[in-house]
């Protein structure tokens, strides 16, 4: 989980398509249609969580061993899908998408934050694996 594997191409690939997908399948009660707008939407704000993803991997965590590393990178994903949440939020409310009140914003912000935890442990565990 605290590999380079972090910031790989098939995480980003597959978490970007996987999480563009589900947009479009699972949507929230506030959203409007255009399936194809909330894909993009989600799409490229995980393109924003692996970029900030990426800046904390080079600055911060390859510098780091042991239990600070585990818990800089555990709080380096709750920061990225935090991020996450805001991006995808914003982008929806400009495009039309959905509602711009602040019960979305919350709802978008945590259930962001716990689905990329979530992803990105499991997605980086994924790659380890396939690259033993």
């Amino acid at each position: 989980m605290t590999s380079d594997a972090l910031v790989s191409w098939p995480l980003m690939v597959g978490a970007t398509t996987l999480t563009a997908i589900m947009a479009m399948g699972l949507g929230y009660s506030g959203d409007r249609g255009n399936l194809a707008g909330r894909g993009a939407a989600s799409a490229l704000s995980m393109l924003v969580c692996f970029g900030c993803l990426y800046i904390v991997w080079f600055l911060v965590l390859r510098r780091l061993t042991g239990t600070p590393r585990i818990i800089a990178t555990l709080a380096s994903f709750l920061l990225a899908g935090v991020i996450r949440g805001f991006c995808q939020q914003e982008l929806l409310v400009r495009w039309g998408l959905t509602d711009p009140n602040s019960q979305n914003m919350q709802f978008r912000v945590a259930s962001s934050a716990t689905w990329v935890i979530v992803l990105l442990c499991a997605g980086t565990l994924a790659v380890d694996v396939w690259r033993s």
